[in-house]
């Protein structure tokens, strides 16, 4: 099989787990690209979260961003943007209220939050170019449209409320874990799986010739509807059970490993 495109996460993935990109993830990426393959990023970051590494891409890669509620090429506007129904968006916000745990949404391109925490301040790192607002208005800015939210609190919390909150949400919502400490929610018609339909339907590349990587929960769809799924050796052990193959940890390079395996 000649694969044409991969996509790959980002965090847990394409990063090792100091948030670092190592010279030899870096090299298989630009041999992919030297052999013709399209590479490309499936990632919950927005897109002003990949600034670092957008040079490493072609101006008309779409990338799949806010766990594939948008989709967005470094060079181009916004290909797909799909914002959580405005009832849901206010629901979710104000349940994570009440829970007592940071409320993080994204709207707009910008990120409003309920407070400060250290884990929301690294935001102000990671997107130096983004405007971090506290958000006071819930009903305004659901109604302004909000594209992901996510849910920032000690793990046993948030392992508590999703596993609550999955069955009573309004339709229309998908939400999942994308860290220990972060519970995301966004539109069911976004996913990083429907996210790599979309690109495939731009790129003109089948599913069937894409390799999709990945490690965390909002992968695996996509990991089960690639032509061939690859979890890595840091990853949950759903995704390494739905996979095709395992690949190294983030920590040995395990992206380098796919391109050298199979492009």
């Amino acid at each position: 099989m000649k694969y044409r495109l991969v996509a790959a996460d980002v965090d847990g993935t394409f990063l090792n787990s100091k948030g670092e990109l190592t010279p030899a993830v870096e090299s298989a990426v630009k041999k992919a690209r030297d052999n013709g393959v399209i590479f490309t990023f499936a990632t919950g970051r927005p897109i002003s979260g990949l600034v670092s590494y957008l040079a490493m891409l072609d101006d008309k890669t779409p990338v799949i961003t806010c766990n594939g509620a948008i989709i967005t090429s470094p060079g181009g506007p916004e290909l797909v943007h799909i914002d959580l129904m405005p009832t849901s968006a206010l629901e979710i916000i104000i349940r994570g209220i009440r829970e007592g745990v940071s409320v993080i949404a994204w709207s707009r391109g910008d990120v409003y939050t309920t407070r400060m925490s250290p884990a929301i301040g690294k935001y102000k790192v990671v997107y130096k170019n983004v405007d971090l607002k506290m958000l006071s208005d819930p009903d305004s800015l659901a109604q302004q449209g909000v594209t992901k939210i996510i849910l920032e609190g000690a793990p046993e919390i948030i392992g508590k409320l999703w596993d609550r909150w999955r069955e009573e949400l309004h339709p229309g919502v998908s939400c999942c874990t994308s860290a220990e400490n972060f519970l995301e929610f966004y539109s069911d018609r976004a996913g990083k799986a429907a996210g790599l339909e979309r690109v495939c339907e731009i790129t003109g590349v089948p599913l069937y010739q894409t390799i999709a990587v990945g490690d965390g929960f909002n992968d695996l769809e996509m990991i089960r509807r690639a032509g061939l799924g690859i979890a890595m050796g840091n990853a949950h052990k759903a995704l390494r059970e739905a996979a095709a193959w395992v690949a190294p940890d983030n920590d040995a390079d395990g992206l380098a490993a796919v391109v050298d395996r199979y492009i």
